[in-house]
């Protein structure tokens, strides 16, 4: 039980003496975004697109970014022993060979930053409930289930902190061994109702917090004879350049600032026609 007991500890922890990559590849996260707009009943019924009358490629009020995450793997993985090879020392497992072949991905930790987390991109992210519909809930997909650790938002909205997609299973042959998978989406809608012109938020996905390093699981040589183990392998991790959502301001702070300026030159117009009177 010992190789079995490795296998579901490396969903926990990883041990500080891998903190370098121990095997060839990389797992590389690219950041995309789209925008989505509220339903006639709020975001219960946000879907994807431009709102009606609103400004393609850009975010409106009652608007928001849908950001989606793509985990890419360097070699190609197959569940038959014909994916790219792999090597590793044969105690990182026990009973495993030391040589095998990418089964898929296994685990990673991002962030989502915006601006460097400064208040410019502050606001609010969907969540996991029935408040956001489907299309446009914080969640983990296709299999990158494990853990269900769909990030934790700061206090200004500006940052998403350790996004864990993984997968598990103790049967290398039963990962899921597609690359080029989305497996994460999540919902960020701007505060910027008093935002007195447009602007751009400069978002980009990065190592998360806890630094775990990115892991992709081998399928050993010796799968045929009776060892179905995957082997969890550290990885370079990898990320794409960042993506720029830009901003349009909502009308009413337009029309509050044209009537600031009123206000402020009409006491001194005032002003004057009494100094004149006094004269």
């Amino acid at each position: 039980m010992k190789g079995y007991e490795t296998v579901a500890a490396l969903l926990v922890i990883v041990p500080s003496s891998w903190a370098q990559p121990q095997t060839q590849g990389d797992v590389k996260f690219t950041l995309s975004w789209q925008e989505a707009h509220q339903g006639t009943n709020g975001w219960v019924n946000g879907a994807l697109g431009n709102a009606v009358g609103g400004t393609a490629g850009q975010i409106d009020p009652g608007e928001g970014a849908l950001f989606r995450v793509t985990i890419d793997m360097s070699g190609t993985a197959a569940g038959d022993g014909t994916g790219s090879p792999l090597t590793w020392a044969p105690s990182l497992l026990a009973g495993s060979s030391g040589a095998g072949s990418l089964s898929g991905y296994w685990s990673g930790d991002f962030d989502l930053v915006g601006d460097g987390g400064a208040a410019t991109a502050g606001g609010t992210w969907s969540d996991s409930t029935m408040s956001y519909s489907v299309s446009v809930r914080r969640r983990l997909l296709n299999n990158w289930t494990a853990g269900a650790h769909i990030g934790t938002p700061d206090a200004s909205g500006a940052m998403l902190t350790d996004v864990q997609p993984a997968q598990t299973g103790l049967d290398a042959s039963s990962l899921t061994h597609g690359n080029h998978q989305v497996c994460f989406q999540a919902l960020w809608i701007p505060s910027y109702a008093t935002a007195e012109s447009s602007h751009v938020v400069n978002w980009q996905v990065t190592l998360g917090s806890l630094a775990l390093p990115a892991m992709v699981a081998a399928l050993d040589n010796e799968y045929e004879s009776g060892f179905h183990l995957p082997v969890p392998l550290t990885v370079q991790t990898n990320f794409s350049a960042g993506v720029v959502v830009p901003l349009v301001p909502a009308p009413g702070s337009v029309v509050l600032l044209g009537l600031g300026g009123v206000a402020a030159v009409r006491p001194r117009r005032r002003g004057r026609a009494r100094r004149s009177c006094r004269e």
